[in-house]
């Protein structure tokens, strides 16, 4: 089973740390009362950095090689010290920065290393009939690992901030069916600004893969933090949309009406301009701006939810008619499309549940309100005889706080909530689960010559 895009950069938060360590050195990731361990089966700390790792237990045993994952590090910028003469020193950029440059117009330097250590992982996990399911590369390692990953067929393939695309691409690095595989096996997330991945060669573009973008700060604060894996909110395989949408931030994957809420909200931000703040001054006042903005940085409007289920189930009929009339690479294929698909309905239907409960609720509890006020409002009314204080003692006990079970409500609330989470759970373990199908599929395929 594959780690999700989420449990990567878990991983990846943590490369300065696990870069430092050996071979069947432990680490783990997630909170205190949900670690998830993985042992180091190859490691390589060089100009290029890489890290091979397998899930196991908190002893580095049980040792699971039918999830291995390969992820590699981004730039060493730096300088070093080159001797012109034995008394005349000079600071130039460091390999790592240099190679970097040459990126910016073809495929870094760093990927005949890069692949090396593939290899060399990919022997060790043969020993114990195991699969690499993952690779992950950040950065300027970003365009070589999906060469990497094409080349070699892993399942997921997950890249931060890729550095390079537009010039690996003009310069041909992809063949045809390297681009096709990464297309549909790769996810890349980018930062809307764009910050230092501008000074690419490419403008920062990303032209392969499944691109999430997630609203940066324009290069206007903080650079630096915006260019890493974890910048990024994620939630399983995408964005954590929720949490963008409470920020009032852009993200790859919003319906037009999230997007233009968050569009108003920055519309009206744009009124109380900051003048300390200069990166502010020509914020729009218009809504429209933002939403045109949205199209062209974080792609189309995703659909709402409901539609969003209704083309899904129109799509998984398709799929198993096509099914029954395809073989080989073409079955293979279909079979992936049709468990991200079933993936993609179960957290879509978890959270058209917990959103239905919660505008049932609210309406009733809008509805109780307001037929409080009205028997306030009569009470005060018909009691001629009696005085205000007398008409408030007698409606005292006839409260919103008292009428309304809110404890229960919360309850509710929860309950909703923890199915749509178990849904999300679900539809993460099906994605997680197709790459190892996949895998499984192609090697069935190989085996009795139906690849074609």
């Amino acid at each position: 089973m594959a780690l999700t895009d989420e449990e990567i950069q878990q991983v990846m938060a943590k490369r300065k740390e696990i870069i430092e360590q050996n071979e069947d050195t432990v680490f783990y990731i997630g909170t205190n009362e949900n670690r998830k361990y993985y042992t180091i089966i190859e490691i390589k700390n060089e100009t290029t950095q890489g890290i091979a790792f397998v899930p196991s237990d908190s002893e580095g045993k049980n040792l699971d090689y039918t999830q291995t994952s390969v992820v590699y590090l981004g730039t060493q910028v730096g300088l070093e010290t080159v001797w012109v003469t034995p008394t005349d020193p000079i600071l130039v950029p460091n390999e790592s920065t240099r190679n970097a440059i040459k990126a910016r117009e073809a495929l870094s330097p760093q990927y005949n290393d890069m692949e090396l250590f593939y290899k060399n992982a990919a022997e060790e996990v043969a020993k114990h009939n195991g699969t690499i399911t993952n690779l992950s590369a950040y950065s300027q390692s970003g365009v070589p690992g999906v060469k990497i990953g094409a080349k070699y067929k892993v399942p997921q393939i997950t890249t931060f901030v890729d550095w390079g695309g537009i010039g690996a691409l003009n310069s041909g690095v992809f063949t045809k069916s390297e681009l096709e595989y990464i297309n549909s096996h790769t996810h890349s997330y980018s930062d809307s600004g764009k910050d230092l991945t501008s000074l690419d060669g490419g403008g920062g573009k990303i032209v392969y893969g499944k691109v999430f973008t997630a609203e940066g700060t324009h290069g206007i604060n903080s650079p630096w933090g915006d260019h890493a894996p974890e910048f990024f909110h994620l939630k399983g395989n995408r964005l954590d949309i929720d949490w963008y949408y409470k920020k009032n931030m852009f993200a790859t994957g919003m319906s037009e009406a999230q997007v233009r809420k968050i569009a108003k909200v920055k519309a009206q931000k744009a009124k109380e301009t900051n003048l300390l703040d200069w990166g502010t001054w020509f914020d729009s006042t218009d809504p429209e701006v933002y939403v045109k903005e949205y199209l062209e940085k974080y792609g189309p409007f995703e659909p709402e939810p409901v539609d969003k289920v209704k083309l899904n189930n129109k799509t998984i009929m398709e799929l198993h008619k096509k099914m029954g009339s395809v073989s080989g690479s073409k079955l293979i294929s279909l079979r992936e499309e049709l468990v991200a698909t079933v993936a993609d309905n179960a957290r879509l239907q978890g959270s058209l549940y917990q959103s239905e409960v919660d505008q049932k609720l609210a309406q009733a509890k809008e509805s109780a309100e307001n037929h409080i006020s009205e028997v306030h409002e009569a009470a005060y009314q018909m009691a001629k005889s009696l005085s205000s204080s007398e008409v408030e003692t007698l409606l005292s006990e006839f409260t919103l706080e008292t009428c309304w079970d809110a404890g229960l409500e919360t309850g509710t609330l929860e309950q909703s909530a923890s199915y749509a989470r178990k849904l999300s759970e679900i539809a993460e373990v099906l994605e997680a689960a197709s790459g190892k199908i996949v895998a499984l599929d192609k090697e069935q395929a190989a085996l009795f010559g139906l690849s074609k």
